[in-house]
């Protein structure tokens, strides 16, 4: 289709169900190869008209030039990309998906689901502003690229406001937020029958039952990880605390210090105790900064492997989805449709791949920080400690009042980090993933990829 035959963009909305799924595979040009007839349908356009199209014929002018900057430098790269867009129908209305797409032999692979999460109206007025900056940029005669320059600088400072240090972070959290959303959504509409689909076609029937097992294994694996999700947002509040901590405990220590020495002999068992204090807060600021580099670290490590279990997820019921349209159809050569399938399946068995490879990793990180929380608390429980010495030699002295409270919000800060820690223990000790046999699931994805 040709620039000038494009259509007009409309303020209508091309509406589909929470419950559908499309997906559309390309070659190594970006042009269309397959889709289903959600596809077909969402977009107006034929099949005719979409194969060996390119995949910019459902672009919409409101979406960043940016943003598929970003989709192709991870495609080209050999990494699998979530983002969230504004897709154009032939008729000129719009629709927004939340795309997962994969790199695939000789192209790629995108699935796409109906986005209704937290994060979509905050990116949706992002979009708004790149948008708004790449026209500006290129109205000045700047020229394209230019305009993606720009508007890439913008894109990493709101990354870095909302508290993400790149697009892969933000990526794992919303992906993994809209999939659960999504369950949420569609909770008790759908039961995964043991019993065989009813089928058509034989040879789609043993791919139909063997992507049901295979749906209800990864289902019950994307539940496991859902607590490692719950732990990730403790796990970053944690890691501010402690950081905090540290730092509000060494600058109340050099106080009280200050506050004893200005008691002369009155205040020299005081003055002793504040100096223990302030080694003993030395130790927990380093101690602090250790562990909240630990907690960072296992929260982006928890994301990413929940990324990959929920694209598995979506991969692996696109795929189911696929199976019942193939096996409704009335067309005879169902070869391309089959090979579609495949392509499907090798997609998700690379996220299946590095999601399980992402648990056994996160289980070892996981363990290694709760000794970190362990000497933690050792430090913590100094502190305390100390503090109980400094508040019964401060009675002796009535003219140490100010001494006496300063080692009294150094307890209560102390308790604070006990309790906070203590609790996130806890929580790390219950979040434990049990993965289903992982030869099972990926024979039935050998099953399911094959001609």
């Amino acid at each position: 289709m040709s620039e000038r035959s494009r259509p007009t963009p409309t303020l209508s909305e091309a509406r589909f169900s929470p419950e559908e799924l499309f997906f559309s595979t390309t070659d190594s040009h970006g042009r269309i190869t397959s889709g289903n007839d959600v596809f077909t349908r969402i977009s107006g356009y034929s099949s005719e008209d979409l194969m060996g199209s390119p995949h910019s014929i459902i672009r919409h002018p409101d979406m960043p030039r940016v943003v598929f900057q970003v989709l192709w430098d991870h495609i080209e790269a050999n990494r699998p990309i979530a983002a969230y867009v504004k897709n154009m129908a032939v008729n000129g209305s719009f629709y927004w998906v939340l795309a997962l797409a994969s790199p695939i032999a000789g192209g790629y692979v995108s699935v796409r689901l109906k986005p209704a999460g937290k994060f979509f109206a905050v990116v949706r007025a992002l979009y708004a502003e790149l948008r708004q900056t790449e026209l500006q940029v290129e109205s000045s005669g700047a020229g394209k690229k230019a305009a993606i320059e720009k508007s890439s600088d913008q894109l990493t400072a709101a990354l870095k406001k909302l508290g993400y240090n790149s697009y892969e972070e933000l990526m794992h959290t919303v992906f993994v937020d809209e999939v659960r959303e999504r369950s949420r959504l569609l909770a008790n509409r759908e039961v995964l029958s043991r019993a065989p689909p009813v089928s058509r076609r034989e040879d789609v029937a043993v791919k139909r039952t063997e992507c049901r097992s295979l749906r209800r294994e990864v289902n019950r694996l994307f539940t496991a990880v859902a607590s490692f999700v719950d732990l990730d947002a403790t796990l970053m509040d944690r890691a501010v605390f402690t950081t905090g901590l540290g730092r509000d405990v060494q600058m109340l220590s050099m106080n009280a210090q200050v506050r004893a020495a200005g008691l002369a002999d009155a205040g020299r068992t005081l003055k002793v105790i504040a100096e223990h204090m302030n080694r003993s807060a030395f130790i927990i600021s380093s101690a602090a900064v250790d562990v909240s580099k630990y907690l960072r670290n296992v929260s982006l490590q928890l994301r990413e492997t929940a990324f990959n279990v929920a694209a598995v997820e979506l991969a692996v019921e696109m795929m189911d989805n696929f199976l019942a349209e193939i096996d409704a159809s009335d067309v005879a050569d169902i070869s391309s449709a089959t090979r579609a399938v495949s392509q499907l399946g090798d997609a998700a068995g690379r996220f299946l791949e590095f999601a399980l490879q992402r648990i056994a990793s996160v289980a070892g990180i996981v363990r290694g920080l709760d000794d970190r929380l362990e000497d933690f608390l050792r430090q913590v429980r100094v502190l305390e400690i100390l503090h109980v010495t400094g508040k019964t030699e401060a009675v002796r002295q009535p003219e140490s009042h100010s001494v006496a409270s300063i080692f009294e919000t150094i307890r209560e800060r102390a308790f604070e980090a006990r309790q906070k820690l203590c609790d996130l223990a806890t929580m790390v000790g219950s979040a434990r993933i049990r993965t289903p046999p992982s030869g099972a699931m990926a024979a039935s994805l050998a099953l399911l990829v094959a001609p």
